[in-house]
């Protein structure tokens, strides 16, 4: 299946519903669960709701933290949520993952500041 592009109302009796329906067909009716989520929602609940969702069905997901007005791409990396820093929507996002019992040894996307590394590069 090709690239599908949701724009819905994500709730937290629907969010797993939502992922296991996937991409709608010409009838409206699902056409099955997502093999990839790519996630750049920009608040917190919705976010930590899809994550959660996604973990609890095994469906790998990709997700943006802050990175917003940052203009090298570069610097760009691929880390475990658990190990990015300088960013307070991680934080926030890090906490409500913990209470709704996500393994935080996963992958997100974090921006390296100047100067600063990361403690551990993923390949």
């Amino acid at each position: 299946m090709g690239l599908c592009w949701l724009q819905e109302f994500l709730t937290p009796e629907g969010a797993e519903a939502l992922l296991l329906q996937g991409c709608r067909g010409a009838g409206g009716e699902g056409v099955g669960p997502f093999d990839w989520v790519v996630d750049a929602i920009d608040s917190v609940r919705p976010k930590q709701l899809l994550i959660a969702s996604a973990f609890k069905l095994g469906i790998p997901l990709v997700t943006a933290m802050g990175a917003g007005g940052r203009l090298d791409p570069g610097r760009v990396r691929v880390v475990p949520l658990s190990t990015t820093f300088n960013d307070s929507f991680a934080a926030l996002l890090r906490k409500g993952l913990r209470r709704l019992g996500v393994d935080l040894d996963q992958h997100s996307l974090a921006m390296a500041e100047r100067g600063q590394s990361f403690k551990r590069e993923c390949t």
